[in-house]
């Protein structure tokens, strides 16, 4: 197919065995796995309802499918027999298949109310219980649960002993049980009919695996024979806060049987200068598959750090770019990125409140993230949040030095001592837990760079809080240094980065370029 790159190409038309793709940023890799997954459909005649996708978000779950139904070689009945949809999901109906009695799933309020009810009965509600607290304390369960770790700390394994026992005494379960309890099922041999079923397992954003779901899928791929492709990205692993880890992609390759690496480095999103400034922070990241990164666009993109006053002055610019961006360039998208949502909130309100007051009625252009993706051309997202996102503008705010760390959790409340699910779990000593944390920072921030397809701003306060504070030495390892502002010299390269995008010549043939 003259629509796919050679690297593109390999991937799809791979004998079907285990297959480990590590797939750089704009890379076209659900592409690339709907396709295969058409090609194994048509070539080895494997039946549809045999094959089983898995996604991390209901999200990703749904335009995979969408990107099936509109496949010109699959019919309406072959899409809706494919067995797509999330971890949790797919394993909650292999459960369910087995225990006809299986608990029912707390929704999100009656969870918060179990744990609210541990901790009142630890601390004493007299203390007040707060909804921050209780979302702190479940969110440290699941990293934990993920990583397959116990608590040291004694308040926190009574806390969350009193919320296992809620749990059981009610007959209910919260997500992490489901794959907890798939886990021990295939560790003690139970007979799992719906994995028996299957012929083929895809896995997309591999580099979101946590402890458990690695032991599911290495364990279904032992017991069941089952051949295994997995896509994902070390790079962009930036859920350490729920227990994910690199390690497990990383590993990959070794551990599953037969299985083969293969590479998708280039980049079909992001200009030349973006991929650049972003490859040379991802380079100083300890644990990494290495892996080229080279952008197709001929373009020069822009990058521009930006030296500002403080957080005040940041909103106001920010505000007046995007403004005059909508005013001369209506159909560019364009992001506006934060670490927190915190950080969001008084761009955000002085845009708002400019759009509103605006002769030019910009107030329904603008779009805080409930809207889906790609329908408005302003979004507010955090770093995080933006993961799977592109703008041809990405406005990044407050890259300052701040204390690195994972906040919910202390380290020293964290055990090495390990559940069954951490057996395959040792992660590397040579790497202590700061140098941990500062990598899951920089991935995070790579993240946040390699959104954008035009130009890349960022604004670093030399004040913050009222306090004097440092640029992020991240902006260095990228090889960045912030310049003053000059506000009409930005716009005009904003401006000229964004017409020599849409002029761009591709260094590539016509035949070498993804098929969107």
């Amino acid at each position: 197919m003259g629509d796919w790159t050679a690297e593109q190409q390999a991937i799809i038309e791979e004998p079907l065995c285990s297959t480990v793709v590590i797939a750089a940023p704009g890379s076209g890799k659900t592409s690339v796995l709907t396709e295969r997954i058409v090609h194994v459909v048509r070539r080895d005649k494997i039946a549809p309802n045999r094959i089983l996708a898995v996604t991390f978000t209901r999200q990703a779950a749904e335009h995979m499918r969408r990107k099936l139904a509109s496949h010109p070689a699959l019919s309406f009945r072959s899409t809706e027999s494919l067995r797509i949809g999330t971890f949790h999901a797919q394993i909650f109906r292999a459960m369910l298949e087995v225990r006809p009695d299986i608990p029912v799933l707390l929704n999100t309020r009656e969870q918060s109310a179990y744990m609210a009810s541990a901790l009142a009965r630890v601390v004493g509600a007299a203390e007040g219980i707060s909804r921050w607290a209780v979302t702190e304390l479940l969110t440290e369960y699941s990293w934990l649960v993920g990583r397959g770790q116990v608590p040291l700390s004694r308040k926190l394994q009574r806390i969350f002993r009193i919320y296992a026992r809620l749990k059981k005494k009610h007959n209910r379960w919260d997500y992490d049980d489901i794959l907890l309890a798939a886990a021990n099922a295939i560790d003690q041999g139970t007979r799992l009919p719906f994995f028996e079923r299957l012929q083929y397992l895809l896995v997309d954003e591999f580099q979101d695996t946590n402890a458990v779901q690695w032991v599911l899928v290495e364990g279904i791929h032992q017991r069941y024979h089952l051949p295994v492709f997995v896509v994902g990205d070390d790079d962009q692993s930036v859920y350490g806060f729920r227990g994910a880890s690199p390690d497990f992609l990383q590993r990959a390759s070794t551990s599953l049987q037969g299985a083969r690496q293969m590479l998708l480095t280039r980049n079909f999103r992001s200009d030349q200068s973006i991929v650049h400034h972003a490859e040379q922070l991802i380079l100083h990241v300890r644990r990494r598959i290495d892996k080229p990164l080279r952008a197709v666009s001929s373009a020069p993109g822009l990058v521009r750090m930006v030296e500002v006053e403080d957080e005040q002055k940041e909103a106001h610019l920010v505000t007046l770019l995007i403004l005059q961006l909508l005013e001369a360039r209506p159909a560019k998208t364009i992001g506006v990125l934060a670490r927190t949502r915190r950080q969001l909130t008084q761009a955000w309100s002085l845009l708002q409140l400019a759009a509103q007051t605006s002769d030019h009625n910009q107030g329904a252009m603008l779009d805080r993230g409930h809207r889906p993706p790609g329908a408005l051309p302003v979004q507010f997202r955090t770093f995080h949040d933006s993961k799977g996102k592109e703008w041809d503008v990405v406005i990044l705010l407050d890259l300052i030095a701040t204390s690195i760390g994972r906040p919910h959790t202390n380290v020293q409340e964290t055990s090495s001592r390990k559940t069954n699910c951490s057996r395959s779990a040792d992660f590397a000593n040579d790497v202590n837990f700061a140098d941990e944390l500062a990598d899951d920072e920089r991935r995070l921030l790579y993240v946040a760079m390699t959104r954008a397809r035009s130009a890349l701003i960022g604004f670093v306060p030399a004040r913050f809080g009222g306090r004097r504070v440092r640029m992020t030495p991240f902006l260095t390892e990228a090889q960045l240094e912030p310049t003053p502002l000059n506000f009409a010299r930005l716009m005009t390269d904003v401006f000229d980065s964004l017409s020599m995008h849409e002029n761009r010549e591709s260094r590539f043939s016509v035949d070498d370029t993804l098929k969107t």
